[in-house]
């Protein structure tokens, strides 16, 4: 799912538009706190594409890509664009992982549990936090998903440059100050 901000636009900027509450940042993450998160220096920006759930898929990169594209010939200027997290998952080959890698990585992105898993020198689950009812077959799942892309060195030699991506980022788009992150402030 992705969303674009713009001051040109403003029927777009909606308060509505966030994560789900199951996904949310844990005590350790920076900042802490909601008051914290709004004190960073914004990114200025016209416009903003924030990018989550791609989840290796390369299909819905190209159409994000489009969708910028046109949204730049509209503005007259591309968009800034984040991807927020977990923009790998289902990207075995690697070929795929690659693409995605090189892609994502010439734009703000940020770090999701499966890039920090993914970049961590001993795996230590794939830190995905479902809720209760969710079930533990759908967390062993995602877990052996993220092994298998573990299991390729050329995914854990790139995954290395996610240890260094931040969990949140903030802009400023039209005067509005508005927040990316990866998950939600518990």
């Amino acid at each position: 799912m992705s969303y674009i901000l713009s001051r040109r636009l403003p029927s777009l900027l909606k308060p509505s538009l966030h994560h789900p509450l199951r996904h949310r940042l844990s005590s350790c993450a920076l900042p802490t706190s909601p008051s914290t998160f709004l004190s960073l220096d914004p990114a200025p920006t016209d416009s903003l594409l924030a990018i989550g759930g791609l989840y290796g898929n390369p299909a819905a990169l190209r159409s994000i890509l489009s969708h910028a594209s046109k949204e730049g010939s509209l503005l007259g200027e591309p968009p800034t664009m984040c991807f927020n997290g977990d923009f790998h998952f289902f990207d075995f080959p690697p070929a795929v992982f690659t693409l995605i890698h090189n892609i994502v990585l010439n734009y703000d992105a940020l770090a999701g549990n499966v890039e920090l898993a993914l970049a961590g020198e001993e795996y230590e689950g794939c830190g995905c936090d479902y809720p209760p009812y969710a079930g533990s077959a759908v967390a062993e799942r995602a877990d052996a998903i993220v092994r298998k892309l573990r299991s390729k060195p050329e995914n854990v030699e790139m995954a290395k440059k996610y240890e260094n991506l931040p969990t949140q980022r903030l802009y400023e788009v039209g005067g509005l100050r508005v927040g990316v992150l990866h998950g939600d402030f518990k």
